[in-house]
């Protein structure tokens, strides 16, 4: 299933029976454009927040249709706070430490840094020789799209993969052509991207956005639709290109 982030950030996240807190944000590879974090904000008395891997909440679209998901104690009890000081990527990223944390001991919040998830990240290239490409979704919000130099619009949100957490598309907010209207492209079109200057470019005829199918969140997306945008845009369909890679 299809949907989009603020869906998903409208799913319960259940413990024992009780309720434990939302989605609020995810950690992704820009590179796969594969979530591999999502941050849980707890609610209570004692508020607080913490990263899981989407293997601890499984398939998203549960919680759609049970009112919520289960997840299991142990696994939380594991799951590093924002208020603690070990490196993220020493407890879940496979293989050696790779990706360098800035530390800012006096602005609090996760590991010693910005509370903000997208001011965790340095832009020095010698912290970011091997770097993940982690990004969170506030690093998305608001870039704007160029079309071969020209501004199309921005990124008002985005849809995921509920099964296996992957960003299938970006949903642009058309400030060029049609006022109002929403597009979707999928990340993979990009070419260039600067979360410094909040741009990103793809190399697309500027009438196949005039005349691109709209977009409309409360109809949801089904694989007729995706059939349509990937027809429209003449790119090949990832579900074909994954099936190749496989084989």
């Amino acid at each position: 299933m299809i949907t989009t982030f603020k869906s998903c950030s409208k799913v319960r996240i259940l413990t024992g029976g009780h309720f434990l807190g939302r989605i609020g944000d995810f950690i992704f590879e820009d590179d796969s454009w594969e979530i591999r974090f999502y941050l849980i904000r707890k609610t209570g008395l004692f508020s607080s927040r913490f990263i899981i891997q989407p293997s601890t909440l499984g398939d998203l679209a549960r919680g759609f249709s049970t009112g919520g998901l289960s997840v299991e104690r142990k696994p939380l009890e594991n799951a590093p706070s924002l208020e603690t000081h070990r490196p993220l990527n020493a407890q879940f990223v496979p293989g050696e430490s790779i990706y360098h944390w800035p530390n800012y001991p006096d602005a609090g919040g996760i590991w010693g840094v910005a509370p903000h998830l997208s001011g965790i990240f340095t832009n020095r290239e010698s912290d970011r020789k091997n770097d993940l490409h982690l990004r969170t979704k506030r690093d998305l919000i608001g870039l704007e799209i160029h079309s071969r130099g020209i501004p199309i619009g921005r990124v008002s949100d985005c849809l995921i993969e509920s099964e296996n957490s992957m960003i299938r598309y970006l949903v642009i907010q058309d400030q060029k052509f049609h006022s109002g209207r929403y597009l979707l492209i999928a990340p993979d079109w990009i070419e260039s991207l600067s979360y410094q200057d909040r741009h990103a470019s793809v190399n697309i005829d500027l009438s196949l956005f005039e005349t691109a199918p709209s977009y409309q969140p409360r109809l949801g997306i089904d694989r007729k639709t995706e059939e349509v945008i990937f027809a429209h845009f003449r790119r090949s369909p990832y579900w074909t290109e994954e099936k190749e890679a496989a084989a």
